[in-house]
């Protein structure tokens, strides 16, 4: 009897690719909703314009197009590289403009929250190798998401260590 569970479980792996790619896409949309949050609170406040474009807008309509596109990916098993790539973006697009809201949010509208300022910091960086993964590591995974053969892997070693310490 235990032969029979132990091999049931081995072809039914839990959680299954659906819950994560879907729990994933959930967790960055719900980032989106409390950075939305937080712009709001900001604008209501009146807070001062930016200097430069606003970027929230660009950050929001990233961050929830590619979130609902691999947790798609990733709940049906179609794109195997692609799908987890697409997630990693929406999840550094989301984040840059959470943190970037809360430090609005602490320096110009309350006048002080803990780490306000490091939120900046980290609202500088967070969407660099989201995007740079869409030009490095994507093209290595087009058309059915997997590599062309064992040859491209020294090639796509590349990319991650090239998305890794970039910046």
């Amino acid at each position: 009897m235990t032969a029979l569970v132990s091999r049931a479980a081995r072809h039914r792996p839990w959680p299954s690719r659906a819950v994560i790619g879907v729990g994933s896409g959930a967790a960055v949309l719900g980032i989106c909703a409390g950075g939305c949050a937080l712009v709001a609170a900001n604008v209501a406040a009146g807070a001062p314009a930016e200097d430069g474009p606003v970027f929230w807008p660009i950050l929001l309509v990233g961050a929830v197009s590619y979130a609902v596109v691999g947790a798609w990916l990733v709940a049906r098993r179609t794109a195997g590289l692609l799908g987890p790539v697409f997630l990693g973006v929406a999840l550094s697009l989301a984040a840059a403009l959470t943190t970037r809201a809360y430090g609005v949010h602490g320096l110009q509208v309350v006048d002080g929250l803990p780490g306000d300022r490091w939120a900046f910091w980290v609202a500088a960086w967070v969407w660099v190798p989201g995007l740079l993964s869409l030009l490095t590591v994507v093209p290595h995974g087009v058309p059915d998401g997997a590599l062309a053969s064992g040859r491209w892997r020294p090639a796509l070693a590349v990319s991650v260590v090239a998305v890794t310490v970039a910046r």
